[in-house]
């Protein structure tokens, strides 16, 4: 049998793995996720937050959509990435900023010599050359012609036991500065709404085949997240946006033996990644489960295989 010609993570063909992170997201400033300017007489607020109806009670909550945490997580992958020199350079994945449309293979663009050997159903081909010419982001995160390994749901508001509920929100009136005259620009009036501090929203972060090293940059974005070093929403410079992550549980479930065991993280088939003893807190229903200090060893564990992955890949 020929050798494989890229990891298997990089298939979406077959499942491997699954690991599921969940918990709550406090906020520790005043969060805005916002829908833009509104120029309404039933709004009383000019950019009011984004808000989804209940269907069983009828009432609106406020909510984060999974786009915009995965775009913050995606964002501090690529500065963490970056910053580590990994090779290939860490793409943005913004409009033609990523790695199908900005890098060339035998004079075309990736997207498009992807799409000609998936034409001539030379699937094989295709993936060896997403793996050779993308970079680590887009493989983790998506890019065009290639679904993202992880899903961010939707968060929503929640209570102490993790029932939906309504949040307090807050009305802040700001003016613009013309940056020529120094004077209040015309028309720069503003009321933003705004969700209190202290709110809690779920979160849940769904990923599938992802190895070892990736789980440890996904680890090193929390530890960001809870240094206030990210932020989530707008207004990020005016004080806004600072959250924590609250009663974090990691569950992992294998479905193939190079996967591992209930004892281990294997490699997912890559050479340039490395095997993790596990030590969980329970195993239930397939399901192997870390919380608390069991959470915090894997996670200190997995930043070190992603700092080992990345010293190996800023030398290619």
């Amino acid at each position: 049998m020929a050798e494989q010609a890229y990891p298997p993570w990089i298939s979406h063909s077959t499942l491997l793995r699954q690991v599921r992170i969940t918990g709550r997201l406090r906020t520790l400033e005043p969060l805005r996720v916002g829908m833009g300017k509104v120029d309404t007489p039933d709004v009383t607020t000019d950019l009011p937050v984004i808000r989804v109806k209940e269907l069983r009670s009828g009432i609106e909550v406020p909510y984060i959509p999974g786009s915009s945490l995965k775009g913050v997580f995606r964002s501090a992958a690529e500065s963490i990435a970056k910053s580590e020199g990994v090779k290939p350079d860490p793409c943005s994945g913004l409009s033609k900023n990523n790695c199908m449309a900005a890098r060339r293979v035998e004079g075309q663009t990736l997207e498009d010599f992807v799409k000609t050997l998936l034409k001539k159903n030379a699937i094989r081909d295709a993936l060896k050359s997403f793996a050779d010419n993308a970079c680590l982001l887009c493989k983790v995160f998506g890019a065009p012609t290639y679904r993202s390994k992880i899903v961010f749901e939707d968060a929503y508001p929640v209570d102490e036991g993790g029932k939906l509920t309504s949040v307090p929100t807050g009305i802040k009136v700001g003016i613009a500065i013309d940056r020529t005259t120094g004077a209040v620009a015309t028309g720069a009036f503003y009321r933003v709404e705004y969700v209190e501090p202290g709110a809690l929203f779920s979160f849940s972060l769904n990923s599938t085949n992802l190895p070892n090293y990736a789980l440890g940059l996904l680890a090193e974005v929390f530890t960001l997240l809870d240094d206030g070093l990210i932020r989530v929403g707008g207004f990020k410079s005016r004080g806004f946006g600072r959250v924590r992550a609250d009663d974090v549980s990691l569950m992992v479930r294998h479905y193939s033996p190079i996967s591992g065991e209930a004892d281990r993280l294997d490699t997912l088939g890559d050479p340039g990644d490395r095997s993790v003893s596990l030590t969980p807190s329970d195993v239930r229903d397939g399901w192997i489960i870390f919380r608390g200090p069991e959470l915090e060893a894997l996670l200190k564990e997995l930043r070190r295989v992603w700092k080992d992955y990345a010293a190996s890949a800023s030398k290619r």
